[in-house]
């Protein structure tokens, strides 16, 4: 399984007008079929933004790194983010909003900003966690391919049976 890069946002805005903003892009991918889903880090200003999408019915869900309180800053996930790019399991189509994520992670920690590189690493903690990218090193045995299989129906018909509103 791979993964497609296919463009980015990045502003500053205020944290009032952020929900109207991923309505917007939400809105936007639905349109083109994409099943969206929502991740926010659970910390500081992203509770309030989480209970706001919950109140407008988006499909939101909280983020919180994974491991041992040492395990959580930015460098360990940065270094576990790194395999699927290694292995050549995402790829991106070229425009200016691509290359400025690749910029931005490439540069870190010495970029002047980290918050297209927070989402990086955060999607591939969330693509890693689901099996949505997986390396040649991933190799199932016979058990794991069998409650792979069973999680891949579980998932599929929980996403059939979602309900947009309520």
């Amino acid at each position: 399984h791979q993964a497609v890069l296919l463009t980015s946002w990045q502003e500053r805005v205020d944290a009032v007008e952020l929900p109207k903003i991923i309505k917007k892009h939400t809105e936007r991918f639905e349109k083109g079929g994409t099943n969206v889903e929502i991740f926010v880090e659970g910390r500081a200003s992203g509770k309030q933004i989480i209970q706001e999408l919950r109140r407008m019915r988006l499909p939101v869900r909280e983020w919180l790194p994974k491991g041992p309180k040492g395990a959580l800053g930015k460098v360990p996930r940065t270094h576990a983010a790194t395999f699927p790019f290694e292995s050549g399991c995402i790829w991106y189509i070229p425009s200016a909003e691509t290359l400025q994520v690749i910029d931005q992670v490439s540069d870190f920690p010495n970029a002047p900003h980290d918050d297209l590189h927070d989402t990086v690493t955060m999607a591939m903690d969330i693509f890693r966690r689901r099996f949505l990218v997986q390396m040649p090193t991933d190799e199932l045995d016979d058990d794991e391919y069998e409650e792979d299989i069973l999680r891949r129906r579980a998932e599929k018909k929980r996403l059939e049976n979602r309900r947009l509103y309520g």
